[in-house]
């Protein structure tokens, strides 16, 4: 299934609340690896975790941030991580990747972005050594910023 292109996508990582500290400050550095552009190796170790042949082959997207994806932005999907320094007012222990991006020719697929998820999540799970990490997929209507979202009470 297909993602519609009125809807903002990200994926978010978060770790268990209850973590012990030990855990959480080795989320910490993967957390600053991943949000600081050097996060190439990781980035591998993730698509070889991952099992859909579609994302298993994804190249690394060539970008400060880093990412999955094909370098040209016009054609290719694309998958980039939060940069730290442009989002320091965030003051969560959360990896987001905010930059889902789909082109006309290649569309990110529902199937391919829970395969993202659980690849991650097999990493970062290794990487703090215990089952305490999580993620998702946020899908906000793009529709839903404006004023007049709920306007139409025929859409329901």
């Amino acid at each position: 299934m297909s993602i519609p292109d009125t809807h903002i996508i990200n994926l978010r990582f978060k770790i268990d609340g209850d973590a012990p500290q030990k855990y959480i400050d080795k989320w910490l550095k993967l957390k600053t690896i991943c949000e600081n552009g050097k996060n190439k190796e990781i980035v591998k170790d993730w698509l070889y975790n991952c099992k859909l042949q579609s994302v298993k082959n994804m190249p690394y997207l060539k970008r400060c941030e880093g990412g999955i994806g094909g370098d040209n932005n016009l054609i290719n999907k694309q998958l980039r991580f939060r940069e730290k320094q442009l989002y320091s007012m965030y003051i969560d222990n959360d990896i987001v990747i905010d930059n889902i991006i789909s082109s006309e020719q290649e569309k990110w697929i529902l199937e391919e972005l829970d395969d993202l998820i659980r690849g991650f999540r097999k990493i970062a799970n290794n990487y703090v050594g215990a089952d305490c990490i999580k993620g998702c997929i946020e899908m906000i209507s793009s529709d839903s910023l404006s004023d007049n979202y709920l306007d139409n009470k025929d859409d329901y």
